[in-house]
């Protein structure tokens, strides 16, 4: 009997350490102290393109969407988000080809939104690959002073591996890797 009462209250105990705090099962979006995105970029060399996909936190996508256009947006429910989503990120990612003169032009692929988090997916002409391309990411810049943005670039067997945060400038990728 005693060891019966000693499992029940282990459980009882583990069930209320591990249960979510009860502002968490709100609707409302939960605070995070720190402010970054990802960004993938991977030539396909097949079919001649960089594949990019995007993942960031939908509460603070969702804030600047809202700061921007004046009115509230959620990812899940606006009916116009994917084309809110496609301005802001063209307006934030910078891509540009081997002559670095002007940027690739942006395909919009989709959005997939969870509870936290969203992935946004584009596409984009690189039929030269990424030698001599260049990067910038400023997804969120204008909403957090704190916001980081790591981008992975990724070409065959070679990776470059760039962070960037508010006042940098546009970098090329420094292979790691197969040799160039």
């Amino acid at each position: 009997m005693r060891r019966l009462l000693t499992i029940t209250f282990a459980l009882l105990v583990g069930g209320l350490l591990l249960a979510p705090p009860a502002a968490a099962t709100t609707t409302t979006p939960r605070a995070h102290k720190f402010y970054v995105s990802f960004t993938r970029i991977e030539h396909n060399r097949e079919r001649q393109t960089a594949e990019i996909s995007i993942r960031t936190f939908a509460d603070d996508l969702e804030a600047a969407l809202s700061k921007r256009t004046g009115r509230r947006v959620y990812l899940d429910s606006t009916k116009d988000s994917s084309a809110l989503v496609f301005g802001y990120v063209r307006d934030s990612l910078q891509l540009t080809g081997r002559d670095g003169k002007l940027p690739v032009t942006l395909k919009w692929v989709g959005m997939e939104t969870n509870v936290d988090s969203v992935w946004i997916y584009l596409e984009s002409p690189m039929p030269d690959g990424f030698d001599g391309a260049s990067v910038r990411q400023r997804l969120l810049f204008d909403l957090f002073k704190e916001q980081v943005n790591t981008v992975n670039v990724i070409d065959a067997e070679r990776r470059a591996d760039l962070v960037f945060k508010r006042d940098d400038s546009a970098a090329k990728p420094v292979w790691s890797g197969a040799k160039q």
